[in-house]
């Protein structure tokens, strides 16, 4: 695992289950004099996700806050607010994105890359948490954590699924239980489509629904384009993170 991105790996024991977390945000603008902090699943997360993912809280409550990512324009040093998942509701339209970056590495080398999540954050850096069995291969829980200038950090969590693999071609997912309100609504599919050079282009298309709080304070527009912006730079990430490890 890459130590510039200073992530933290949990083996639980006597289990085969996992959880990752991120040790310090890839992106980070905090209160001057802080120090990054480790974050964790907060403790709210119903029993029954804990029980199955083991999700825990290693402190009392969650340790999220002034250190947590900055994605919009920000006047002021002092930002503070947390917004826990069980709070965000979101809008009903869903915001489509698609990008696509040229990974000189052969295909079957970026598919494997993006399918072993232990290496989703690596590249993914709204993605704060995972968690998952490592006997069940097609779900995980995310958590991601989002700050909009001096707005409250946004705790949003999702159950993805993956709903189709076609090895070396495709992986598609969306969130297990569509009709749960607190998660976030989002699905998408990675293609992978090879070139005779030996290189790769990776395509990532998300739809994923905005929080109300986000509309309402900040606008869609901004929003959408922040995402992109970050969705593109997640895909130079893992660019670099695929040929840096050939």
């Amino acid at each position: 695992m890459s130590k510039s991105l200073n992530c933290l790996s949990l083996n639980l024991p006597s289990s085969s289950r996992f959880v990752q977390q991120r040790k310090e945000p890839c992106v980070v603008l905090r209160p001057k004099g802080t120090l990054p902090q480790p974050r964790v699943f907060p403790s709210q997360i119903d029993k029954n996700r804990r029980n199955q993912y083991l999700f825990f809280s290693m402190k009392p409550g969650p340790s999220i806050g002034p250190t947590s990512p900055v994605h919009g324009p920000v006047d002021s040093d002092k930002i503070f607010g947390y917004t826990p998942y069980d709070m965000v509701s979101y809008c009903t339209d869903k915001t489509s994105i698609s990008a696509t970056v040229e990974v000189i590495a052969p295909r079957e080398a970026c598919f494997l890359a993006w399918k072993n999540r232990r290496n989703h954050m690596q590249f993914l850096t709204l993605v704060e948490e995972i968690g998952y069995d490592s006997d069940e291969s097609t779900t995980t829980f995310y958590m991601f954590l989002y700050r909009w200038a001096k707005l409250p950090t946004l705790q949003l969590v999702s159950e993805i699924e993956r709903t189709e693999i076609v090895p070396g071609e495709l992986i598609k997912f969306q969130n297990k239980d569509q009709s749960d309100e607190e998660m976030l609504p989002l699905e998408g599919a990675v293609r992978f489509e090879g070139s005779g050079s030996g290189s790769t282009s990776v395509t990532l298309e998300i739809s994923y629904a905005i929080p109300n709080l986000l509309l309402e304070h900040v606008g869609k527009f901004p929003i959408e384009q922040n995402i992109k912006d970050i969705i593109h730079d997640n895909l130079m990430r893992f660019k670099a993170f695929v040929e840096g490890s050939g």
